[in-house]
């Protein structure tokens, strides 16, 4: 269940605990049916339920753009990093109105950030 953990005049942060990514997915999905202006900013991913901080993995969003942060959640919920994928590279650039080759190069640099993130 989702929590509201802050309000300010700018923002309203909410976290929440989530069973899988599909549960992810479908939340982003609703929170942008409320609001155009959604934004991701940090997703911990904890393998345990018993607290142990050891299987804790935090990637800070806030090293994305605001467009990268969009384009990652739209690929996520399209299916791309599914396997197999259910969608492409060529189909998410359409959606977006930009090249493959633009899309391609979005996804790259979106996937080095979050990498670095995560094992840095």
């Amino acid at each position: 269940m989702p929590k509201i953990t802050a309000v300010t005049d700018d923002a309203v942060v909410i976290q929440a605990f989530l069973p899988d990514r599909d549960h992810l997915s479908a939340l982003i999905d609703d929170l942008r049916e409320a609001t155009d202006d959604l934004s991701l900013r940090r997703l911990t991913r904890v393998d345990s339920v018993d607290g142990d901080r050891s299987n804790r993995v935090t990637l800070d969003l806030s090293t994305l753009t605001e467009t990268e942060r969009e384009t990652a959640a739209m690929a996520v919920s399209s299916g791309y990093y599914e396997t197999p994928r259910e969608t492409s590279v060529g189909e998410l650039a359409a959606d977006l109105d930009i090249t493959k080759s633009a899309m391609s190069q979005r996804l790259s640099s979106i996937e080095s950030k979050l990498a670095l993130a995560a094992f840095r």
